[in-house]
C-alpha cells in the first residue's frame, strides 16, 4: 500500500502545473513519507523480492 501511494504521489507531483507549488510541497511530503515508510518495512522485513516466503506481514 505505501509502495502504491509512492508511485501515485510522483504520477501527481509530475501532473502539477508550476504555478500550484503548494499542491506540490505537499505531494512532496506525502511522498517523502511514504518512501520513509516502505524504507523501514524493507529494513524491518527485508526487500520486496522476499515476498510470499513467510517472513513478512503480507504471508500472515
Amino acid at each position: 500500500m505505501w509502495a502504491e501511494s509512492a508511485d501515485s504521489s510522483k504520477v501527481f507531483i509530475a501532473s502539477i502545473p508550476r504555478g500550484n507549488k503548494a499542491e506540490r510541497q505537499r505531494l512532496e511530503a506525502e511522498l517523502a513519507r511514504a518512501e520513509r515508510v516502505v524504507s523501514e518495512i524493507d529494513a524491518a522485513y527485508g526487500p520486496a523480492e522476499q515476498k510470499g516466503e513467510g517472513d513478512g506481514p503480507a504471508d500472515q
